[in-house]
């Protein structure tokens, strides 16, 4: 993931987390991310710093096996999609396409999704096979959508939701917080929003209503289990002014 795309991430979920918490977050970049949080955050009641950090089910000392997994399978159909909308150029008509399978043949992929789009009447699917293994559903959208990129990878969207682990999210507030020293240099309300992409299945994590675990001196960590609910765990001196 390119630094640009990673910023747009962070900024998309602390606007998504805002809105969930019925707050008014004023979101910008900080100037020098070496020695500020990841985001800064004006909101009625004040300034603060937020860092963000994605959680996965199967967190490790290696990273999360599925999310990159997730991150292959999600730059190869984006690929596909874009070769796809460059090839027939402008009279490329908008498709959703959901894959099952083996996505390894990117060549006889685009080829099979091409030559079954012909002829389709809007909104008709196809279920194509371009090869032994692989299951692509196609379906055919209004013209208007001339720029639809949903497509998908089937198998990175299911899974088991699974309860967290309160070691897993300890160990990862420990790590964020080894930098609010320097954060803290520069603003005294540091935060950390931490995003379980329910999305996705690296993301498929429950956030019990009475889960609680030490923040690590940040001033509030915000559990969220993106796109539906959020929690928030405050620190005992932060109460009172929030």
């Amino acid at each position: 993931m390119t630094r640009k795309r990673q910023k747009e991430e962070e900024v998309f979920y602390a606007q998504a987390a805002g809105k969930l918490l019925c707050a008014n977050w004023d979101i910008t970049e900080p100037l020098n991310e070496k020695e500020w949080p990841d985001l800064v955050v004006k909101s009625d009641k004040g300034e603060f710093g937020l860092e963000v950090r994605h959680i996965f089910s199967d967190e490790s000392d290696s990273g999360s096996i599925k999310k990159q997994s997730e991150s292959k399978s999600r730059g190869v159909v984006e690929e596909l999609a874009n070769a796809y909308y460059r090839s027939e150029d402008k009279l490329a008509v908008p498709i959703k396409a959901q894959f099952l399978g083996d996505i390894d043949n990117e060549e006889e992929l685009l080829s099979c999704i091409v030559e079954n789009v012909k002829g389709m009447a809007e909104l008709e699917q196809k279920r194509c096979e371009p090869y032994k293994g692989c299951v692509v559903y196609i379906r055919r959208l209004p013209d208007m959508w001339k720029k639809e990129r949903e497509w998908v990878y089937v198998p990175d969207k299911v899974g088991w939701v699974r309860t967290v682990d309160r070691v897993s999210v300890e160990s990862i507030i420990r790590e964020k917080a080894e930098n609010l020293p320097k954060y803290k240099m520069h603003m005294k309300d540091v935060r950390l929003l931490l995003v379980a992409d329910r999305m996705f299945d690296s993301g498929k994590i429950y956030f019990p209503s009475d889960f609680s675990c030490d923040i690590g001196g940040f001033k509030v960590v915000y559990c969220f289990s993106y796109p539906e609910n959020i929690k928030a765990i405050i620190s005992s001196s932060a109460v009172e002014k929030l």
